[in-house]
């Protein structure tokens, strides 16, 4: 982010009061990235902007060891947003969404249609609750991604006072790997209207991206290549994607898995791997204990 980088230009310049504004703008920008709808891998590298952003001014105030009202004013924001970050995980985009969901809908059909709906998640299961007017044929279907699933028939359920049903489920009862959370209910109609009056759905689970290795202590005797996909695993055998975070003292490339680490000097290293599957991210930090020479 820009702002980080001006952040660290009014610390080098001994200017606390743009700094402090940086920061702030900082955190701002971050908490949009947070609402968007960017993968958690970039949102966990704008976090660690922020932890590098708070790390810089506390290491400033320690080095200059002064009480100005300055540098309580960015305290007072430290303070504030350490908390926050390191109380709150949800604010780098990892909180996993477990509980069952229900969407008030009091969607009417009167015709054959299609109503399109976003969900939190993509759903596991998809149920659906309403009433039924007429004595036609209803069809109520799922459509999510290239899958289309019957999930209500008024001739396959027993409908409460001929008209009214509850968390019908048919053939969609429970889903796999659906992968959007974006789903069509298309109705089907003969002489009947349909009203679905709520959608209740069990968001679909990831698990994360695991650590696999032994240990996480690594020897490094000059340049040495990493098969990321030897360290990490997913338990749902989702694709992963790694990203090396940049570490003082350390070249780092990474090429798909493949990550190439080149010590400047010998030396005791944290290096912070993330890994990332299409919904989650795990972040770990390696121990390098490099030689050189």
């Amino acid at each position: 982010m820009a702002e980080y980088f001006a952040l660290k230009s009014a610390l080098a310049e001994d200017k606390l009061d743009s700094a402090s504004a940086s920061y702030r703008r900082l955190l701002s920008l971050y908490d949009d990235m947070n609402r968007s709808g960017l993968a958690s891998v970039q949102k966990e590298m704008a976090y660690q902007q922020i932890l590098n952003a708070h790390e810089e001014i506390s290491q400033f105030r320690a080095d200059q060891g002064r009480n100005s009202t300055n540098y309580v004013a960015i305290a007072v924001v430290l303070i504030i947003v350490s908390t926050v970050i390191f109380v709150n995980p949800n604010l780098v985009g990892l909180a996993v969404l477990n509980a069952r969901q229900t969407v008030d809908l009091n969607v009417a059909f009167i015709e054959s249609s299609r109503h399109a709906l976003t969900l939190k998640a993509p759903p596991a299961s998809v149920m659906v609750s309403g009433k039924v007017t007429g004595h036609g044929r209803a069809q109520l279907y799922v459509v999510a991604g290239s899958e289309k699933r019957l999930v209500f028939d008024n001739q396959l359920v027993p409908l409460v006072n001929g008209t009214s049903f509850s968390d019908i489920c048919l053939d969609t009862c429970q889903l796999s790997n659906v992968g959007t959370d974006e789903i069509l209910l298309v109705a089907e109609l003969t002489d009947t209207i349909l009203s679905v009056d709520s959608l209740t759905y069990d968001p679909d689970t990831n698990r994360p991206p695991e650590y696999s290795a032994p240990g996480r202590n690594i020897v490094v005797d000059g340049t040495t290549t990493l098969n990321l996909r030897d360290y990490f695993s997913d338990p749902d055998s989702d694709t992963l994607a790694f990203v090396a975070l940049p570490v003082d003292g350390l070249d780092t490339q990474l090429i798909g898995a493949m990550l190439t680490i080149s010590p400047r000097a010998s030396g005791n290293y944290d290096l912070p791997i993330i890994a990332s599957d299409p919904r989650d991210s795990t972040r770990v930090i390696l121990g390098i204990r490099a030689t050189v020479g």
